[in-house]
C-alpha cells in the first residue's frame, strides 16, 4: 500500500510531536514533579498526536473503503459476463 502526500505529512507531523513529547517527558523526569506548566504541554501535545492519529485512521480508512468498492465492482462485472456466457 502507497500512502497518499497527506498521508506521510500527518505522519511527518506526528514524528515531530512525539519528538516534543519524549523531550518534555526527559524533562519532566529532570524536573520538580509538581510542575504544572510541563503537564500542560505534555497533554497539549497528547491532544495534538490524538487528533493526527485519526486523521491518519480516518485516511487509511477511506482509502480501504474505496479499494473495496473497486474490487466488489470488478467482481460485479465479472459474474455478469460469467452468466451471459453461461446462458
Amino acid at each position: 500500500m502507497t500512502l497518499s502526500k497527506q498521508q506521510i505529512n500527518l505522519m511527518d507531523e506526528m514524528a515531530e510531536i512525539e519528538y516534543g513529547l519524549i523531550t518534555k517527558l526527559g524533562n519532566l523526569i529532570n524536573a520538580e514533579w509538581d510542575s504544572n506548566t510541563l503537564k500542560i504541554k505534555i497533554q497539549e501535545l497528547m491532544k495534538q498526536r490524538f487528533c493526527i492519529e485519526q486523521q491518519i485512521y480516518k485516511l487509511n480508512e477511506s482509502l480501504l473503503t474505496s479499494q473495496n468498492t473497486n474490487t466488489r465492482m470488478k467482481s460485479k462485472r465479472k459474474s455478469k459476463l460469467t452468466r451471459s456466457y453461461l446462458n
